[in-house]
Order: C-alpha cells, then sequence, then structure tokens
C-alpha cells in the first residue's frame, strides 16, 4: 500500500531528510515545477486528486517565473521574478494577474487584476534523491517536484496560445 504523507506529518520528516544529497546542479531555469498538498511518499509524486490545490510554477532563464493555480472553474496566473540564495527560491510577485474562467454554455473569459502580492520563500530539501521544493503560503505548505507531465516548451506554447503571456505583459 502507498503511504502517503499528510502536510503536517510530512512537514516534521522531510526536513531530516534534507541532507541526503548536495545540491550541486540546482538548476531551475527553464523548469516546470508541480506543487500540490502531498506527496506519495513511495513514489516521490504530487498528489492531485482536488480542485483548487495544485499549480505550475514555470522558471524562466530571465529570472521571470509564472505561476498558475489550477481550478475547475478556472485557473489564475500570476508573474514575477525569482533569485536563488543557498536552499532558498524566493520569489518577488508583480502585482499583474489573470484569471481565466472556464464557461459552461459561454467562451472562456479573461480577467486582468492589479492587486499585490507578498513575496514568498521556497525552500529548498531533497527526499529519496529527488529534489523537493516546499512552498509555504498563507499558513500551508505545498510541495513541488519537476512536472513530468508538461515540458517547459510546451507550457510556453500554451501560455502563449491563449494570450495569458500577453495579458502579463512578458517581454
Amino acid at each position: 500500500m502507498r503511504m502517503l504523507f499528510a502536510l503536517c506529518i510530512f512537514s516534521a520528516v522531510l526536513p531530516s531528510c534534507s541532507n541526503n544529497a548536495p545540491f550541486n546542479n540546482l538548476d531551475i531555469q527553464n523548469a516546470v515545477y508541480l506543487f500540490g498538498p502531498a506527496l506519495d511518499s513511495a513514489t516521490v509524486k504530487i498528489e492531485t486528486a482536488c480542485d483548487c490545490c495544485t499549480s505550475n510554477v514555470a522558471f524562466f532563464k530571465d529570472s521571470t517565473f509564472i505561476q498558475i493555480a489550477y481550478c475547475v472553474s478556472g485557473d489564475h496566473y500570476s508573474k514575477g521574478k525569482f533569485s536563488v540564495n543557498g536552499k532558498e527560491i524566493t520569489l518577488r510577485f508583480d502585482s499583474l494577474s489573470v484569471t481565466q474562467s472556464f464557461g459552461f454554455v459561454a467562451d472562456t473569459a479573461y480577467e486582468v487584476s492589479n492587486i499585490p502580492l507578498p513575496n514568498s520563500t521556497i525552500h529548498i530539501t531533497n527526499y529519496k534523491s529527488k529534489q523537493v521544493l516546499l512552498y509555504k503560503s498563507a499558513g500551508t505548505t505545498e510541495y513541488g517536484i519537476k512536472d513530468e507531465s508538461i515540458t517547459h516548451n510546451k507550457l510556453l506554447e500554451r501560455l502563449k496560445a491563449d494570450s495569458i503571456w500577453q495579458k502579463l505583459h512578458v517581454k
């Protein structure tokens, strides 16, 4: 049986495992990470069987990132700049964001908003020889691993095709 660590249990266990491998090759540029509220300890994969609880963060070479929060009713896109300092990634959000609403009768609608978001810090650790990111925000912890279901280029194509790239004023 696969063992699933929930937030509070996994948070307590993971830091003790964080020193099993050095951080020699931390290269998040042009990488896409999948974040979720739980990590399957057997497979080291994100559990995604929920609504409005998973997201992607795409890191670009120019230190820009885009965060995509997924919901059945629509997705929310935010962007900003990131920096890496040791075992931490700092996300500095721009105030511009886009909400994409999926209509059941009408076409997809987009709403652009200008609301400041607080900066966030992602902690980098290792678990079972895999790089795991811990993203703490609004009193919760999300776990992130490299997303194997979409490449960086495919995500970029989708953002441009849906006009999200342009709406976020990404250069």
